[in-house]
Order: structure tokens, then C-alpha cells, then sequence
């Protein structure tokens, strides 16, 4: 059983179907359609996934899959946080390749790529 660590606008906004910018979604909206994907790739596998959202919000727990809002800090800044008390083997799904995160990468943290996790949700 793995862990995932969602960045998740990072991961939203990378794609035309959550991107809120790009699919004229409102923002709960999308918010909605991408947890509910990442909710049934975390039943189907049973691995543990964390989903970060930068700014304030409604945390929650169901099964394997919890919600994290990052309230007064960036969501990296509150994945970076997590990262401490992680598993190594965590996988952090984020395409950014600065600042905290960039940092984590250099520090030999797995990560991919928010495309190839995309692809990975549809297939599973």
C-alpha cells in the first residue's frame, strides 16, 4: 500500500476537465469532480492519499482518503509539513519544481508529475 500527497490545485490546474480557468466550472465545482476521481482511485487501490488545497476549508477523513486545507499557509508549505512525519516511500503528485517543493526534490522526496497522475486516476 502506497501514500499519495496531492498538491492538489497544482494537479486541478493542469488539466482542461478541473482547471475552474479552463473548464468554466465554479471553483467547489471542480473541487468536487476531482475529489470524487481521486476518491475512487483511493478505494479501488486501498493506498493512502492526502489531498492538500491551498486556502480555507471543510478538512475531512473518509476511509483511506483525507482532505487538507492549508487555512493561512501555502499548500506546499502544509506538504512540506506532512513530508516530515511521512513515510519515505510517499509519492507527492505535483508538478512544481520550486521553491518548498523544489527543495523536497532536491532532498530525494518521490515525486510525479501532475499529467502522469491524471492519467494514472482515469486508468485505475
Amino acid at each position: 500500500m502506497a501514500t499519495y500527497v496531492i498538491d492538489a490545485y497544482n494537479v486541478m490546474f493542469s488539466t482542461k476537465e478541473f482547471s475552474p480557468f479552463r473548464s468554466g466550472d465554479k471553483w467547489a465545482t471542480s473541487r468536487r469532480k476531482f475529489i470524487r476521481l481521486v476518491s475512487e482511485f483511493a478505494a479501488k487501490t486501498e493506498d493512502k492519499v492526502i489531498v492538500v488545497f491551498d486556502g480555507k476549508g471543510q478538512d475531512g477523513k473518509k476511509g483511506n482518503l483525507e482532505i487538507i486545507f492549508a487555512d493561512n499557509k501555502t499548500a506546499d508549505k502544509k506538504v512540506a509539513e506532512l513530508w516530515k512525519n511521512l513515510p519515505p516511500d510517499t509519492v507527492f503528485v505535483s508538478s512544481d519544481k520550486r521553491g518548498v517543493l523544489g527543495r523536497m526534490r532536491s532532498e530525494k522526496a518521490k515525486f510525479i508529475g501532475a499529467s502522469k497522475f491524471i492519467g494514472i486516476l482515469k486508468k485505475k
